[in-house]
């Protein structure tokens, strides 16, 4: 991949001699400043939570365009001289397959993910970008997934589901519900996660899962109906 990146830019890829450490200096060091320009601009605003991913980038944008400003006078004359970008753009993904297993679930990178239930048993293809995966059946996309990636120490596999996927299929095998290993991963927020307990302090189980995933569909359909 890396190969063709120099293609695609028609440059000359070189090594590092091996053991020389202060050969990346002049990559790390301006790494290094930027991060701690970040580091700065998150202590400044007082909190590291942030509303949604686009808010944390904009914070990054920010100090990027800060940094550049010290050599942008550089940067026009260098303009000049630079070649015209390749005709074709290079892909920014990485294309794998998976075969969308009787759950309903395909396993990427060591992360169980979800897709509709209507795509069991197919063969999609993957394209694999930073931030979410896009699934094709005959180059068609049918699903698009956020991306996730195994998080915490000692860790080596995570799931990402969306009980959108398959609270429909599992409404008609409710002892799927009762016996899944990531139950409570279909039981989305405290609402879903009470109402599963009442019912199943009032019924037995096989009936309180029929209510429950049954509650879970109107609540759904009310979710997508809303204006």
């Amino acid at each position: 991949m890396y190969d063709e990146l120099c293609d695609h830019y028609r440059l000359e890829p070189t090594r590092n001699n091996k053991g020389i450490a202060h050969e990346n200096g002049s990559i790390e060091s301006p790494h290094g400043h930027l991060k701690n320009r970040i580091k700065q601009a998150i202590y400044l605003r007082g909190s590291a939570d942030f509303t949604s991913v686009a808010e944390y980038q904009a914070l990054i944008d920010a100090q990027v365009a800060k940094l550049n400003q010290q050599c942008q006078t550089k940067y026009e004359q260098e303009k000049e001289h630079l070649q015209p970008l390749p005709k074709y753009r290079t892909p920014d993904y990485e294309v794998l397959t998976a075969k969308v297993s009787k759950r309903s679930t395909i396993d990427v990178r060591c992360i169980l993910y979800t897709v509709p239930s209507r795509l069991i048993g197919r063969q999609l293809e993957l394209h694999l970008y930073h931030d979410r995966i896009v699934g094709y059946l005959e180059r068609h996309p049918v699903v698009e997934l956020p991306r996730k990636r195994v998080s915490g120490k000692g860790k080596r596999r995570d799931r990402c589901i969306n009980y959108r996927h398959v609270i429909g299929s599992m409404r008609l095998k409710p002892r799927a519900f009762i016996y899944c290993t990531w139950q409570s991963d279909l039981l989305p927020n405290p609402e879903y996660r009470q109402i599963w307990k009442q019912l199943k302090a009032q019924f037995d189980l096989e009936q309180a899962a029929k209510s429950s995933l049954k509650v879970s569909i109107l609540l759904q359909f009310k979710i997508k109906s809303r204006p």
